[in-house]
């Protein structure tokens, strides 16, 4: 039966004629709402509606407009508006008891909004915020996309701490749990020290040489398997410098080991010195000698012990598609820099001249300066016989250690 057929019969079984109407904008117009919560009365809930016609509109029809509703009960607030999209059309019918008369209006859906009202009253207790609230309202009903953009996202950034009082004293309690799990201000000083990339030390230590054991710079196992006796041997200072030529001594080592060869009465100093030439070439390696796995070789001919033990003291090892790679981070780079520059202290009365150093290593003077006063030493200026200024750190008791910020 066509549509023309089937109203016909209604119409004439029923009585009631049936007509249908353009949509109607005006504020009296009857409007389809979607409620969150249906109100328990809900011919108790009085509605408004407001409405603005867009600028340059000739007509209601010509634009639609932008209309916002509110409703509300003793209790609750209901807003909304018809900004949303829509891919429906809602039609509602309007019947005349008198005239039996059913008219047919398209109109749109408004979703509507709860909110309790002494929630908001407690909320917007400051002019302020109540005018806040308002220019929201109105913002998100008639302002611009970019202007009701702006508002979803300052609403999003909105902390809501209506919803904690009732659990306030379960966050306290949580925090005060966690607060004396804390580590006091003296643990993490502490902490902070033992974690300085430096060698073993004692804090207590009364005089400069207990302050780095000698065990603790280097082994004995290490410095027992130091092949000395051939060097011991030899009597020319250029055959000495051959032997030792892979090592790359710098001129520091060189002038101690050469001073200790000549007296020949300390074999214990002259191993230390050898150990340092070591552990100095190797600070020069580069990550493709560390995975070279001749790492012995490229320190100069070092017994394995000695290398080995620089490579778990000094390096770190990462996983690169199943393969481990060595590496040495700047954190144990300083360290290495560290135990370089303890075993010279030991070996050199507890000061070094850091320019002399600087230029042997070719090494910055700031970075030298820098460990050695993590290692606890005194930094003094002084100038030479020919005025010129240099640097001097001296290691000190009572011990102690620059302050670092966390």
């Amino acid at each position: 039966m066509p549509p023309s057929a089937k109203k016909t019969a209604a119409s004439a079984g029923n009585g009631v004629g049936i007509q249908a109407a353009e949509m109607d904008s005006s504020p009296d117009a009857p409007i389809f709402v979607s409620f969150p919560d249906l109100p328990s009365k809900a011919n108790s809930v009085g509605f408004q509606t407001f409405s603005k016609r867009p600028a340059g509109a000739a007509s209601a029809v010509a634009q639609k407009r932008r209309r916002i509703v509110v409703g509300q009960t003793p209790k609750l607030e209901y807003v909304g508006n018809n900004d949303a999209k829509s891919f429906c059309r809602y039609v509602v019918g309007v019947f005349d008891k008198e005239t039996k008369q059913l008219t047919l209006k398209e109109t749109e859906l408004f979703h509507l909004t709860t909110t309790v009202k002494t929630l908001k009253q407690h909320e917007s207790r400051h002019i302020g915020e109540k005018n806040m609230t308002a220019r929201n309202a109105l913002g998100e009903a008639f302002g611009t996309k970019k202007r009701r953009q702006a508002i979803k996202a300052m609403e999003k950034n909105q902390v809501d701490v209506s919803g904690l009082t009732d659990v306030s004293d379960i966050i306290k309690g949580a925090i005060d749990e966690k607060t004396a799990a804390m580590p006091t201000r003296a643990e993490i000083v502490e902490d902070t020290k033992q974690d300085r990339a430096i060698p073993p030390y004692n804090a207590a230590a009364q005089t400069p040489a207990e302050v780095y054991a000698p065990e603790d710079l280097a082994s004995d196992a290490e410095l027992k398997a130091l092949q000395f006796k051939q060097l011991w041997k030899i009597r020319g200072s250029d055959d000495v410098k051959a032997q030792l030529a892979p090592m790359s001594l710098t001129s520091w080592v060189w002038d101690k080991m050469h001073a200790c060869l000549r007296s020949k009465d300390d074999v214990n100093r002259f191993r230390r010195l050898l150990y340092l030439g070591f552990l100095m070439k190797f600070y020069t390696l580069k990550d493709r000698d560390l995975n070279s796995g001749r790492v012995a070789e490229r320190m100069g001919g070092a017994p394995a012990i000695v290398a080995d033990t620089f490579m778990a003291k000094f390096t770190e090892f990462q996983e690169d598609s199943g393969r481990t790679k060595y590496r040495v981070s700047p954190k144990l780079k300083d360290k290495m820099l560290a135990y370089i520059l303890a075993l010279k202290l030991t070996l050199n009365e507890f000061k070094l001249d850091v320019n002399h150093i600087s230029s042997d290593m070719g090494i910055a003077v700031t970075r030298l300066v820098k460990v050695a006063r993590e290692l606890g030493c005194r930094v003094d200026n002084k100038r030479d016989e020919e005025g010129t200024a240099r640097k001097k750190v001296v290691l000190t008791v009572p011990l102690t250690f620059p302050t670092r910020t966390r």
